[in-house]
């Protein structure tokens, strides 16, 4: 198993728009082949995000954010800026 953490950082001032990703993003997410488990934690005063998934090869955790379709680019227009993803092996 592999998790896959990816941080942002966002506007404070943008945060209801960047809640309003949310179900968007775990959808997309959801879809994808080998996914088990998401984790989505936000700092909505502090304009930082987390979202750690859980998959079942590193393969299937090193997917491209292309995969997820327009909710990419929905992220990039409320301001997030993500920070490339860490993938780790569960031991």
């Amino acid at each position: 198993m592999y998790l896959r953490v990816t941080r942002g950082r966002f506007d404070p001032a943008a945060a209801d728009q960047v809640t309003a990703l949310v179900g968007d993003v775990a959808a997309a997410v959801e879809r994808l082949p080998g996914f088990q488990q998401l984790y989505q934690a936000r700092d909505l005063s502090g304009g930082t995000t987390v979202t750690i998934s859980l998959w079942d090869t590193e393969a299937h955790a090193r997917f491209s954010r292309d995969q997820m379709g327009d909710v990419i680019a929905r992220i990039a227009d409320a301001g997030v800026r993500l920070e490339p993803p860490e993938i780790l092996e569960i031991v």
